[in-house]
């Protein structure tokens, strides 16, 4: 999975980033190794997502449009549509990574530095963190559902303990209260 978010420095705020999760610049075409991002569960169903959105450390807003299929451990497509960030929880920086982009031979950004053309804009840097955030599955069919996703971007100086890249996802269990009159 891939999902890094850029360098505010050069955008409209310090607290500003955009963020990819499993699609854009970040995915290579023809290798759905990295892209869409997958999580599974312990019964092998899985759920593969993909998307972009933008989000504000400061005042803890998101915005984000994506897209999931879950499948049963068959690899049966059981339903398929968006999914919605609707809190941004926390997002832990690990950095910049300025050569991120260019050691897996890619370009990022405009060319704009002079006669050694440069493939990475200056204007913003691929970025390193854990961004956590509480989401909304709007399936075709079916009832929406509510889950917490962790996206870790393994970019930057990130500490030991969370080395791995990837996305964990949990769903939140609804609970109706009955009130006694």
């Amino acid at each position: 999975m891939r999902g890094c978010p850029t360098d505010p420095r050069a955008q409209n705020s310090a607290s500003n980033y955009t963020f990819l999760v499993g699609s854009g610049f970040l995915c290579d075409p023809g290798d759905s190794a990295i892209c869409p991002a997958v999580v599974k569960s312990e019964n092998g169903d899985s759920y593969e997502m993909s998307g972009a959105g933008t989000l504000n450390t400061q005042s803890k807003s998101v915005q984000a449009a994506e897209t999931f299929t879950h499948k049963a451990a068959n690899g049966n497509v059981l339903e398929t549509e968006v999914w919605i960030v609707s809190d941004l929880v926390s997002f832990d920086s690990y950095g910049i990574a300025p050569g991120a982009l260019m050691s897996r031979e890619r370009s990022f950004g405009p060319v704009l530095l002079g006669p050694k053309r440069l493939p990475m804009s200056l204007r913003s840097m691929p970025t390193g963190g854990l961004a956590v955030f509480r989401i909304r599955f709007l399936p075709m069919w079916g009832a929406a559902k509510t889950a917490v996703l962790q996206v870790n971007c393994t970019l930057g100086n990130m500490p030991r303990e969370r080395s791995v890249e990837g996305i964990r996802l949990a769903f939140e269990v609804m609970v109706a209260s009955f009130l006694k009159s």
